[in-house]
């Protein structure tokens, strides 16, 4: 790949990121904008991957939340709530320092 096809892809990460009002770029976001790449598609195609099902997959994993959640007495409720009535799992993020 060249650079100009790397800026390019985080660009469009950035985008989707910033389109699902996140304030980091996590790997979906990069794997969403390679799924927007006609010739990663098409590599993918070749080895028989369902592009439609596998974009979905990915937006799975891109209900984010953080501290106002993971503190919220009912945050797990809130969790399950959203799954059960919308189908989104929220993943609720914690960073450490090691």
């Amino acid at each position: 790949m060249s650079k100009k096809s790397i800026d390019k892809l985080v660009r469009s990460a950035e985008t989707i990121a910033r389109e699902y009002k996140h304030g980091y770029m996590f790997t979906e976001h990069v794997f969403l904008a390679m799924l927007n790449s006609e010739e990663f598609v098409n590599i993918l195609v070749d080895y028989g991957v369902d592009i439609d099902d596998l974009r979905h997959d990915v937006k799975d994993y891109l209900a984010y939340a953080t501290s106002a959640l993971r503190e919220a007495k009912n945050g797990n409720k809130v969790v399950e709530e959203v799954l059960s009535k919308t189908g989104i799992k929220i993943e609720i993020i914690f960073f450490s320092i090691l």
